[in-house]
């Protein structure tokens, strides 16, 4: 059985300034992260959120 080790969340404040270009350099990092510690990992999921949610 896959045992999931969480990663500890890269630190951000309040965000709601940034472009779709840098959000997606965000997720371009977390990605190269994950591919890195977690080769187990194939898919990975990201829920964008309004500060109200």
């Amino acid at each position: 059985m896959l045992k999931v080790r969480p990663m500890a969340p890269e630190p951000v404040a309040n965000e709601d300034h940034l472009s779709a270009p840098e959000i997606e350099t965000c997720v371009e990092h977390i990605e190269a992260r994950l591919k890195t510690e977690m080769p187990e990992v194939t898919r990975l999921f990201v829920k964008p959120q309004t500060s109200g949610t």
